[in-house]
């Protein structure tokens, strides 16, 4: 989520969407988020593309060096941004439910993974779909994963 705040914060977006929450999955290159989404077919510069192209920040697609975000600057971006939209909001909500749902005590990237997916709709979800990913075999990247890694 941090990184996906950091975007908004150098965007200057004073809200963190489901569109956010997306692209710091993708950032975060070793959670089971980002390797499910890369092997169902997604690519950070596809998704900022998509985003772009939907209108929902069309400053996204900007090269905005995200391979360089130190800690002060995630610190800085969740006192100046971190105001969640609604759907971001049930978002979370529902990635507590998938991290109860699987035994867990921590919201882990793939949780925050399944609940944009079960949201339906939205700019993140929107955005998988004109990508055209196939989502129940997302969800089946996902589960084969999280056997994996337990």
């Amino acid at each position: 989520m941090a990184l996906g705040n950091v975007v908004a914060y150098r965007q200057k977006n004073p809200f963190f969407g489901t569109e956010h929450l997306l692209i710091g999955l993708m950032m975060e290159k070793t959670g089971v988020g980002a390797k499910a989404l890369t092997e169902a077919g997604a690519t950070l510069e596809d998704i900022k593309n998509k985003i772009t192209e939907l209108n929902y920040d069309s400053n996204i697609a900007r090269d905005i060096s995200l391979d360089k975000i130190d800690l002060q600057e995630a610190i800085r971006s969740f006192k100046s941004t971190a105001r969640f939209t609604p759907r971001c909001k049930s978002v979370l909500k529902r990635s507590v439910v998938a991290a109860e749902k699987s035994k867990n005590e921590y919201i882990y990237p793939e949780h925050l993974l399944l609940a944009l997916l079960d949201e339906n709709e939205g700019p993140a979800f929107e955005v998988l779909q004109k990508m055209q990913l196939d989502v129940p075999a997302l969800r089946q990247i996902i589960a084969r994963m999280t056997s994996e890694k337990n």
